[in-house]
């Protein structure tokens, strides 16, 4: 049935009795007709067909375009398809490729420009380039100026550059311009170009009328400077001017005058630490050092942990009423000198002529004096000692023992006292063990401290930032302390499981002075306020914001990584496990440093897969041209993927015997990376024939070859001398040669000669997408095939259905045009 009724069968709708078309009956009368005869058959019987059923009948019925192609011509295209030698796209798309060009367009001359945008994206009319540039290279030789485009968008070529570009030292510039003198400025501005083109040190040592020693021992501090501020690793001092200037200007904050001179021409005058140098005669690291540290003892100033007795005269001349008979007149003055003039002790002995100890014992007794004058009119109340009493020891100003004894002298329910029994005075000495002078010393202190933290000025030596608050801001694996910092916080607090100790306890535990461990706390706490304050950004952590991104770093930078920010090393210890000096350590880190900062922020920043590279570099679809084993061993060597310290080009030509240019070395390194990028993009290898294989078919059938012929591969060779695919840039293979070596090289290949009708309808079937319209014409012209070989089921369905239409209307006109006889 099948047989009798085509597909057909399957379209039939029995319920409505449709009529059964015998497509073996339409196929033995219609078929053999030429299109002419069928069209005209249609027209006889007044059917007007549709567009879409004229090109069925005319794919079914028309006849074979016997123009001519050489066997050769047909043969070569044919076997290129069916051994797989059919080029893919070589090339990014051009949509990305497009977006690139736009972003880097200045990069190009005019002539590459215009070229980009009429051959190579086809956005404009290509005459305009042929009327513009008529002599151009750029017709015959433009896969260099494609590959420069690719490798733009892959980012390949920033890793043969200084990483600290001139962008980079823009934002360094506006962020921290007052930390450079206006003549480094200007040379840091020429070497990169900001206001032109960028000249070399050479340049601009003759401008300055240096020598290039002088030069570079100026310029070189200067960028390696640059480079620390814009990596993070010289922000120690980040500072806003304008928030310490007033501290500088009031005399109520205690500074030595010398260091007091010192920050106003470095913060107010803007003077450089040369500058101030050549001034004191001080050496430029001890100037840093003393403003280093002024600037700390500021922001102790700002944010609380230190603290300067600021009273005014009414406030004062009020005390020295209520404290009359006991302060002399000239006691009065020296006071007023210290708190109203502001005048250090130094300066109160050389004007009065007294002795500094005399000084400092007033002092002491009127600090005494002034804090209970201020607390006296102070009542405590049972809501004060209960938050007192409940807050963690860290938190209070007084001592386990002085919650003890307030709860059992108030009745204070709690921990201490469980029962809130209000004990006796006896009682209360039998428990903690006091005398009548103990008890009575300790119910004065402890009223004499509450009244004075209740008025705010007198609270916990080390609470700075509430206890709560601290162990939250500890969650956060970018606050910029140290893991030692973080330790004595957690310590001090009991936080994060940390057992609780006191700065004594912490002192012996660390074998260093409480006074040291008291200043490292306090530098913490001021490191934290600036980090909230977005005054200086975040620590690098390990785990998420290296790990994330280890894969872009080669395997020796790794491992500078996990010992700087992991393991905690020194620049100093791991000089020594690398057998670099510090120098060098400095200099690596700061070029790592600046890839860490630009890979977290910046959403262009060059992203080569070093991880992706070791598999890539084992895949035979990875489309490098060139000797790829010496381009490993380069690329290797080049970026630090073994257990070598990355090599300069020169070191590697020297270390591999190369008879290269170093510029070749850079060109390698860049083809394989260009390579390594295309392939993780979808874009593989093109199968070809290799040069040996080439070689040795040209010498052993050169006679054969005619002259003509041998162009073909002249041209070949001589891309290949021209060092091309030892760069690992493809040297074209013609299809002409590659069509060639088919025919030599595989028995199965196609020939025309020796073909039958149906391989050539098999190869049509399963290649016809993909062959070129006229060669798919020439064999269906020499093998006498047909359109309709190639029709779907359907199609051929819909055509029967037409014949079967034309069929029944021709019957209905014969059996008419016979009535009308008989009539």
């Amino acid at each position: 049935m099948i047989k009798t009724y085509g597909t057909g069968i399957f379209d039939i709708d029995i319920n409505k009795k449709e009529k059964i078309i015998d497509y073996h009956a339409l196929e033995e009368k219609y078929p053999s007709l030429s299109l002419d005869e069928i069209l005209n058959y249609f027209k006889d019987i007044n059917y007007t067909l549709t567009f879409d059923e004229e090109q069925l009948l005319i794919r079914y019925f028309g006849d074979n375009d016997k123009s001519y192609v050489s066997a050769f011509d047909i043969e070569k295209e044919v076997n290129i398809l069916k051994f797989g030698f059919r080029r893919k796209n070589k090339n990014v798309p051009l949509k990305k490729l497009y977006k690139e060009f736009l972003r880097t367009r200045d990069d190009y001359t005019e002539e590459q420009q215009l070229y980009l945008e009429t051959f190579f994206f086809g956005r404009k009319d290509r005459k305009l380039f042929r009327d513009a540039y008529p002599d151009s290279n750029l017709y015959t030789d433009n896969q260099k100026l494609i590959s420069r485009l690719e490798r733009s968008y892959y980012h390949i070529f920033e890793y043969f550059e200084n990483n600290f570009t001139k962008e980079s030292w823009i934002k360094v510039k506006d962020k921290y311009s007052e930390r450079f003198s206006s003549d480094k400025i200007e040379m840091m501005d020429l070497y990169f170009g900001v206001n032109g083109e960028p000249l070399s040190r050479k340049e601009i040592a003759k401008i300055y009328n240096m020598s290039r020693r002088e030069f570079n021992g100026i310029f070189e501090p200067t960028l390696m400077y640059a480079i620390r501020l814009y990596s993070g690793l010289g922000r120690n001092i980040d500072i806003d001017k304008s928030m310490y200037i007033p501290y500088i200007e009031s005399p109520q904050y205690n500074f030595a005058p010398e260091t007091r001179e010192l920050l106003r021409e470095f913060l107010i005058e803007g003077k450089s630490y040369e500058e101030l140098s050549k001034k004191t005669g001080l050496k430029t690291t001890r100037i840093s050092n003393i403003i280093t540290a002024a600037i700390r003892k500021i922001d102790f100033f700002r944010f609380g942990i230190s603290t300067s007795l600021i009273i005014s005269e009414d406030e004062l001349n009020n005390f020295f009423e209520y404290a009359k008979d006991k302060i002399t007149e000239e006691e009065k003055e020296l006071i007023r000198l210290r708190y109203i003039s502001y005048m250090e002790i130094k300066e109160i002995v050389e004007l009065k002529g007294i002795e500094t100890s005399k000084i400092n014992l007033l002092i002491s007794r009127f600090n005494k004096m002034f804090y209970g004058y201020r607390i006296k009119d102070v009542t405590l109340t049972e809501n004060d000692l209960v938050t007192e009493i409940e807050c963690h020891i860290s938190e209070s100003i007084l001592s386990i023992r002085e919650k003890q004894f307030v709860s059992f002298r108030y009745g204070i329910k709690n921990k201490y006292n469980e029962t809130g029994e209000v004990l006796s005075r006896e009682k209360i000495m039998e428990r903690l063990d006091m005398n009548k002078v103990a008890f009575n010393n300790t119910d004065r202190i402890v009223k004499y401290e509450l009244k004075g933290r209740k008025i705010g000025i007198n609270k916990p030596d080390i609470l700075f930032i509430p206890r709560d608050i601290l162990d939250s801001l500890l969650e956060d694996v970018h606050l910029p302390i140290s893991d030692k910092e973080r330790e004595i916080i957690c310590h001090l607090f009991e936080l994060k499981g940390y057992e609780y100790m006191t700065l004594d306890d912490l002192s012996l535990k660390y074998n260093e002075l409480k006074g040291s461990i008291r200043v490292r706390y306090h530098r913490a706490i001021a490191t934290i306020y600036k980090y909230l304050k977005n005054e200086i950004e975040g620590r690098i952590d390990y785990e998420t914001d290296i790990i994330p991104i280890l894969k872009y770093f080669p395997l020796v930078d790794r491992i500078k990584l996990q010992d700087f920010f992991k393991n905690g090393m020194t620049f100093e210890e791991m000089a020594k496990k690398y057998g670099l000096t510090v120098a060098q350590v400095v200099g690596n880190m700061n070029r790592i440093r600046i890839s860490i900062y630009d890979l977290n922020s910046n959403p262009n920043a060059k992203k080569f897969d070093f991880d992706y590279y070791l598999k890539a570099i084992d895949n035979p679809d990875l489309p490098f041209y060139g000797d790829l084993s010496l381009a490993i061993q380069i690329f290797n060597l080049s970026f630090g993927m073994g257990v070598k310290e990355r090599m300069g080009a020169p070191e590697v030509v020297k270390y591999l015997g190369l008879d290269y240019d170093p510029s070749t070395i850079n060109s390698i390194n860049s083809s394989l990376m260009l390579s390594v990028c295309k392939l993780r993009d979808g874009i593989t290898k093109q199968k070809t024939f290799s040069y040996d294989e080439i070689r040795s078919y040209y010498d052993n059938n050169f006679a054969t070859i005619p002259q003509y012929c041998r162009n073909y591969y002249d041209k070949y060779f001589s891309n290949v001398e021209n060092r091309r695919i030892i760069k690992g840039e493809r040297a074209p293979v013609s299809y002409f040669i590659i069509a060639d070596l088919i025919a030599a090289t595989y028995p199965n290949a196609f020939k025309v000669d020796t073909a039958t009708r149906d391989e050539v309808i098999g190869i049509i079937k399963k290649y016809g997408k993909d062959l070129k319209k006229r060669i798919k014409i020439a064999l269906m012209g020499r093998f006498d095939i047909r359109e309709r070989e190639f029709m779907s089921g359907k199609d051929i369905n819909h055509v029967f259905k037409m014949l079967y239409t034309l069929d029944t209307k021709r019957k209905e006109l014969d059996v008419k045009s016979l009535e009308l006889k008989s009539s």
